[in-house]
């Protein structure tokens, strides 16, 4: 008689709704007897439902797509009109009725006839299968309920209705209960047998019931550990009431929850929750005491939202940040390492040719970090023009120590937060660069490149000043602790192998600088990048592009002509794209021929090849020394900047005027004293020079030019060049067209030590010039250091004073009185 009288209740109350609705996809799930509140943004629906607001309206998933089979009739309750701005909404509050079938071809908003669907089909309700279900069915849900009133006590108010309600309204309450992705609550709402849809929920309860029996067991651990389990008040538990609506005994119709977002939680691809992953990734992770406590509260907040059906941005932020402390390695090192030094060696000597010193500076400090590996080293800096190897010296000494590599580029940044980490409070917050790096590579002790760490912005701002990030990082009893911002818990960095690359040390801050150990690579002779080219270059480029020996080869001749006529950078990159061109070449000639070879064997391209290919030779007649050097008032001067060493050519030319000294070709203001320096002196020392004819300066305009306009030069290392292009001028002479120079001028003529002589020693080299003069200082203290192929070559004049400069520089003697260097000018 009970089932009789609800039959009957359910009829009346499926014939009261209108049988003609209005249909509206949505991309969430409302079941019968449920309550959702949904935002409609979409103008059409708006102008829809704002013209006449129909009291029932057919709410169908989107699937896939497409419009499910399945709808459900719920009841407008109230309907509010929201304005942010320009942009207008619609929140509506809706209560699920009944299920329809959806006719065929039926579009969004259209005016569709439906038959509510019954549940009884079959008249399963009868049956002893439907009872032992639903026996079944309450049995879990008072379990599942006893598990869940530890926590939300909200949900004690669902106890009364297993015996109150009608088992039919059962299935569907607790389905909106239970944490279920949206195929799943797609699947309960397309169950219209109604044995078959308390057996799908039965499944979704014994799944929640599981996640609360794991998490009260790892509570239980931590408790165990010293750690008290904070109350439902707590402030670090979101327990926001508001996103259940009050169960009454009343009426019974009362929904679960509120879906503003109407999505579906954050699942993994086994349609898991993000709670339920995250929870079973937190019992297997190796985390610190400290950042244990802090990752379960953060899930029990996590689940709190979750059961509220709480999936907006908060839920995100939430669950990403427990991602986060899961995932970094807090104790997960490298394994231990086996190598010896002979390994150090030969790993080196495979990956880099030449860099003697360099390698041998590295062999030392892997040394150190395999013999004590809780030493903490100095932190390398590998300065040196673009090409050289500096990234690919840092790959070696992972290699070398068994750990793994990781580089982070540094330029640019101009936000401290890229070094520390955003605060979470921020939208789109994330953690530093080097959070990142470790969650890559998997380690707390990894080789980390710390890339153009002299290209970090060194102004202050309201971002902050990431160098000041950087010295936290960079030092060996500070970064034990590190503090992301984003992460809020200390790091230990200290077993992190930091190695930093620059182009030049001028732009890293002093105090940085002082924190590392700087290691310049310089660049490579001739000799060592025709090496390079043939052992490393060219079949590392022949392996890219699919060749072997029977498509191409590559002559020693061929490859040292591609090294000297095309190519004068201080690295090799320019090398690998030339010799890449080549064999892109070789590619177009072999699928030419239909057996893939060519016609007489491999190709092997000649000299004149060259030219069609890569165009004329980059040593032009411009560059010949032997051509520029033939007038007076030309000297070779060398310069060095962050891409490598450079030859100067500096020309003066002098005409009638008023006293003006014209100096051109984008200098900056060092350079600019420099000449200044070198006239003055010049004209201090007048009468002690051979001059062709008398010279007087306020009659006489001189212009001193630096060509290649376009590039900017700075530096004191032009002095000696400038002194001698002035003096070469005013005696009519013309210098040695084989010989540079480089050193600082001082007023009394004394020549200073400089820098980058490596560099520009290179740069002179690579251009045929085989005599250089340079301050006495560099040459005791820099010329042992250079490569004995180049010291072989070439002859280093030492110089400590421009009489020196001047009878070395001119073929013949240009000064009357070399034993008077004081003697000053009466003009």
């Amino acid at each position: 008689r009970e089932r009789k009288r609800e039959r009957r209740e359910r009829g009346r109350e499926i014939g009261t709704m209108a049988t003609s609705l209005t249909i509206l996809p949505i991309s969430a799930v409302v079941l019968p007897g449920g309550f959702l509140s949904l935002r409609i943004k979409s103008p059409s629906v708006r102008r829809l439902l704002t013209a006449q607001t129909p009291t029932f309206i057919g709410f169908v998933p989107i699937v896939r797509g497409k419009l499910n089979h399945i709808g459900t009739c719920a009841r407008v309750i109230k309907v509010t009109r929201t304005r942010r701005g320009q942009h207008r909404s619609l929140a509506l509050l809706i209560e699920g009725k009944a299920r329809f079938k959806l006719p065929d071809n039926c579009e969004s908003g259209e005016q569709v006839t439906v038959v509510p669907l019954d549940d009884d089909e079959g008249d399963v309700s009868e049956s002893a299968a439907f009872d032992e279900v639903v026996a079944e069915f309450k049995r879990e849900a008072h379990s599942l309920l006893a598990l869940i009133e530890r926590q939300v006590p909200l949900f004690s108010r669902l106890a009364p209705l297993l015996e109150t309600q009608p088992p039919h309204r059962l299935a569907d309450l607790f389905a909106s209960a239970v944490d279920a992705s949206f195929p799943e609550l797609v699947g309960v709402l397309n169950s219209t047998n109604l044995l078959d849809r308390f057996r799908e929920v039965l499944k979704l309860m014994r799944r929640q019931a599981s996640v609360f029996r794991i998490a009260f067991r790892v509570g239980q651990h931590l408790e165990g550990d010293g750690y008290t389990q904070p109350s439902q008040d707590d402030d670090d538990i979101n327990s926001n009431n508001n996103t259940l609506l009050p169960i009454t005994d009343g009426e019974g119709k009362r929904a679960l929850k509120t879906n503003e977002d109407n999505m579906a939680g954050d699942e993994g691809d086994d349609g898991t929750s993000a709670a339920v992953r995250l929870a079973a990734q937190l019992r297997s992770a190796s985390l610190p005491p400290e950042v244990k406590r802090g990752a379960m509260r953060e899930l029990r907040r996590l689940q709190e939202m979750e059961r509220a059906n709480n999936v907006g941005p908060e839920h995100q932020k939430a669950a990403t940040y427990l991602e986060w402390l899961v995932n970094l390695p807090w104790q997960t090192g490298s394994p231990p390492n086996t190598a010896t030094m002979d390994t150090a060696r030969h790993i080196l000597d495979q990956d880099h040719h030449g860099l003697e010193k360099v390698k041998r500076r590295i062999v030392e400090y892997s040394a150190l970090k395999l013999f004590h590996k809780e030493a903490r080293g100095q932190i390398l800096c590998l300065v040196g023009p673009p090409g050289v190897g500096k990234t690919s010296l840092g790959r070696s000494i992972a290699k070398t120590l068994g750990r793994k590599f990781c580089r982070v580029s540094l330029g640019g940044i101009r936000d401290e937060a890229d070094i520390r980490g955003f605060n979470r409070t921020y939208v789109g917050s994330q953690p530093g660069k080097i959070m990142q790096a470790l969650r890559r590579v998997g380690s707390n002790d990894p080789v980390i490149l710390l890339d153009e760490i002299d290209k970090v912005s060194q102004v202050t701002s309201h971002a902050g000043n990431p160098g000041n990030a950087l010295l936290e990082l960079l030092d060996p009893v500070q970064n034990a602790a590190f503090l992301d911002h984003y992460i809020n818990y200390p790091f230990d960095l200290s077993q992190v192998v930091f190695v930093a690359t620059a182009n030049t040390k001028d732009t890293i801050p002093r105090p940085l600088l002082d924190r590392m150990e700087v290691i310049e690579l310089s660049g490579y002779t001739l000799e060592e990048k025709i090496e390079i080219a043939r052992k490393h270059i060219a079949p590392r480029q022949m392996s890219e592009h699919g060749l072997s020996g029977k498509h191409l080869r590559l002559t020693d001749d061929l490859i040292a002509t591609l090294c000297e006529e095309y190519t004068h950078e201080s690295g090799v990159r320019d090398l690998e794209r030339k010799v890449a061109a080549v064999c892109r070449a070789a590619v177009v000639l072999a699928l030419e021929h239909e057996d893939g070879n060519t016609a007489n064997g491999p190709y092997e391209p000649s000299v004149k090849d060259l030219q069609t290919i890569l165009g004329p030779p980059v040593s032009s007649l411009t560059d010949d020394p032997a051509r520029r050097v033939r007038v007076p008032g030309v000297s070779i001067g060398l310069a060095a900047n962050s891409i490598g060493g450079r030859v100067l050519f500096i020309e003066a030319t002098r005409f009638r005027g008023t006293g003006k000294f014209e100096l051109t070709g984008s200098l900056g203001d060092v350079l600019k004293e420099s000449a200044l320096i070198a006239r003055d002196w010049v004209r201090s020392k007048c009468d002690s020079l051979r001059l062709a004819k008398p010279f007087v300066w306020d009659k006489t305009d001189i212009h001193v030019h630096l060509p290649e306009g376009a590039v900017g030069k700075d530096g004191p290392s032009a002095g000696v060049a400038l002194t001698v292009a002035l003096v070469s001028l005013l005696t009519d002479r013309v210098t040695r067209n084989d010989t540079a120079m480089t050193g600082e001028v001082t007023l009394s003529g004394a020549v200073l030590p400089v820098g980058g002589i490596k560099q520009k020693v290179l740069a002179a080299h690579r251009l045929g010039i085989r005599r250089v003069l340079l301050p006495v200082a560099n040459f005791d203290r820099h010329v042992p250091e250079l490569p004995k192929a180049v010291l072989e070559e070439m002859e280093f004049v030492p110089l400590t004073n421009v009489q020196q400069a001047l009878k070395e520089a001119f073929a013949v003697d240009v000064s009357a009185d070399q034993a008077s260097p004081e003697l000053s000018s009466k003009l």
